[in-house]
């Protein structure tokens, strides 16, 4: 699979990069975190050809390719099965894959509990307190899953030609602009004397502001497989929700 939305923290272009048709949003935690429960009430605008990401990633410093770690929930409207887990990791060569798609859950623009669990010992997956898949500790997915990462909430627009994968597949623009949004967002620690989880915060967007001594926004940045660039404008609350707004990029930004 070609999902690699969070380069985009990582290259920055201009703006009036001409093949690039929309802007949109990212936010993403200052700080970096290893282990923890990842849990974000969280909606998309279950439009084809989007891609909503709650995950979380190594981001440097000294970034490499060759030494990814993430751990991806995405909802991606234009696959059949829409929900899509990824576990990746680098092995000093390339990005290793444990990727599934989620049958029977079909998100549509309804709001749910997203939930991902990372210790030495494994992964799971969950959406509103069902679980839906585990990687066990011998899987190279879990053992290499070692590096701090930042948590992220985006959304893009994949450019994939057509094959059985086709994340852009369907895209009709007309009603733009698209929104996804979080109720909220937590954040648990990992204890491992007793290999359980307590929470040490949670985000809750009060007060139509979003928290900038915890989050930061991609700015003018993208990477080859979105036809979107993250700006800054694309993030903001309102009404206790964080949102991202997904728009075509106006003609005054490419002038």
């Amino acid at each position: 699979m070609k999902n690699l939305a969070c380069l985009a923290a990582f290259a920055a272009l201009a703006v009036a990069d001409d093949d690039k048709l929309y802007i949109s949003g990212q936010m993403q935690t200052k700080e970096k975190y290893t282990y923890g429960k990842f849990r974000g009430a969280c909606s998309g605008p279950g439009k084809k050809g989007t891609t909503v990401g709650f995950f979380t990633q190594w981001t440097g410093p000294n970034w490499d390719y060759t030494q990814w770690n993430s751990i991806e929930m995405e909802i991606v409207p234009s696959m059949a099965n829409p929900l899509s887990l990824d576990l990746s990791y680098g092995d000093g060569n390339t990005r290793i894959e444990y990727q599934n798609f989620q049958s029977g859950f079909q998100p549509t623009d309804q709001e749910h509990v997203y939930e991902f669990t990372w210790s030495p010992n494994e992964v799971n997956f969950s959406v509103d307190d069902k679980l839906l898949k585990t990687y066990s500790k011998g899987n190279p997915g879990v053992d290499q899953q070692t590096k701090a990462q930042n948590i992220i909430f985006n959304m893009w627009a994949p450019r994939y030609d057509a094959h059985e994968d086709d994340w852009s597949a369907g895209r009709d623009d007309w009603d733009m602009p698209w929104y996804a949004s979080c109720d909220w967002i937590e954040y648990h620690a990992y204890d491992a004397a007793s290999d359980s989880f307590s929470l040490t915060w949670r985000d809750d967007f009060d007060g139509d502001s979003i928290d900038m001594n915890r989050w930061e926004f991609a700015n003018n940045s993208t990477w080859d497989q979105d036809l979107a660039i993250y700006m800054d404008s694309q993030v903001y609350a309102w009404n206790g929700r964080a949102y991202l707004k997904m728009e075509r990029i106006p003609s005054s930004f490419l002038q």
